[in-house]
């Protein structure tokens, strides 16, 4: 993913929260341009594919939080 595909995400992102932010009084969800319905919730029309062993999450890319990481210190090899 380039940067500007990453600020766009971010942008659509932004607009669909502002969106869904001044709708949640209604009782019907319209979402704007650029964004799509997903359950009660706009959400932006971009691909965004994150790197491995992260997942797209509140507008960025994370770290999964089911993946194991070895514990910190420890050398696989150590005995």
């Amino acid at each position: 993913m380039t940067a500007t595909h990453a600020r766009q995400a971010a942008a659509a992102a932004l607009v669909a929260a502002l969106t869904v932010g001044t709708l949640v009084a209604c009782d019907t969800l319209e979402c704007g341009d650029g964004t799509h319905r997903e359950g009660d919730t706009c959400v932006p029309n971009v691909q965004v594919a994150c790197g491995d062993d992260t997942v797209f999450q509140d507008g960025k890319c994370v770290l999964d939080p089911d993946l194991v990481l070895p514990e910190a210190g420890v050398a696989p090899d150590a005995g």
